[in-house]
């Protein structure tokens, strides 16, 4: 939980994103990891989406970076994973 809620906020979710919900559209640099097919990748990232609970899925760092907001506490309070 340590790469969701912090000290690595978010870095995770960064990592395995399909591009989908990143500013730049790109899929993060673990994203092929997830599966050998799009199906595959697909289904396991909504897996990992729903384990951690509606909404909870952010990309956002512990604090400002760039044009990136920090994470607010709304955001973490949809973390349903237990840490």
């Amino acid at each position: 939980m340590r790469h969701v809620i912090w000290p690595a906020t978010g870095s995770i979710m960064r990592r395995l994103d399909d591009g989908k919900t990143a500013p730049d559209g790109k899929p993060g640099n673990m994203y092929g990891y997830l599966g050998a097919t799009d199906a595959e990748r697909a289904k396991n990232l909504r897996a990992i989406k729903s384990w951690l609970g509606d909404g909870a899925w952010n990309l956002n760092r512990w604090s400002t970076r760039g044009n990136a907001p920090g994470i607010t506490k709304e955001q973490l309070d949809k973390v349903k994973a237990k840490f």
